[in-house]
């Protein structure tokens, strides 16, 4: 397997890239719902700061993904895709892209705002994004809840299309990104 795309398949890095992303996010999205539910405690502030750190993580991740995207090329669309298919791919994409850089900013944002620091596992220290500010911590906190559900929405999507070409076209979209 090459580590750059071919016309036919996607390479190592941006199959690296894909799965790494997916599955952290997936991750930070069933521990966002749960520390939500949680009493405050250190428990929660420790989990709140691995949190923090990967999903500053999957930010850094998506930054050099669209870089590598930018200079690779892409594998050819398959014959068997619809228009539709085409359009709702490209929506759904755009989608996770956005929700991915969206949330990990509103949350720098938000802990900015709310004056809690960002450290990458206890490693360095993140600056503040903005001066404390509570109505901006929670307009963020919005956001990114927002950002969170449209990312679940989007990676449900995502999968169950996978899943479709795989199993009801048994095409190649699947095979071609697996490692």
């Amino acid at each position: 397997m090459s580590v750059f795309n071919t016309v036919k398949e996607w390479g190592g890095f941006s199959k690296f890239f894909h799965w790494t992303i997916g599955l952290l996010v997936i991750a930070l999205l069933i521990v966002g719902i749960i520390m939500e539910g949680m009493e405050v405690s250190p428990l929660k502030f420790q989990i709140y700061a691995v949190h923090k750190a990967t999903g500053i993580l999957v930010f850094t991740l998506v930054l050099l993904r669209i870089i590598w995207l930018a200079f690779n090329r892409r594998p050819e669309e398959l014959k068997s895709y619809t228009k539709l298919e085409h359009r709702v791919a490209n929506i759904v994409h755009i989608l996770l892209y956005i929700a991915m850089i969206g949330m990990p900013l509103s949350g720098w944002i938000m802990s900015s705002a709310a004056n809690f620091p960002v450290s990458i596992f206890g490693l360095f220290t993140l600056p503040d994004l903005v001066s404390p500010n509570e109505d901006l911590a929670e307009l963020m906190k919005q956001i990114h809840m927002i950002c969170g559900y449209s990312l679940i929405v989007a990676v449900g999507l995502h999968v169950a299309g996978a899943l479709k070409h795989h199993v009801i076209d048994k095409d190649i979209t699947l095979r071609r990104m697996l490692p």
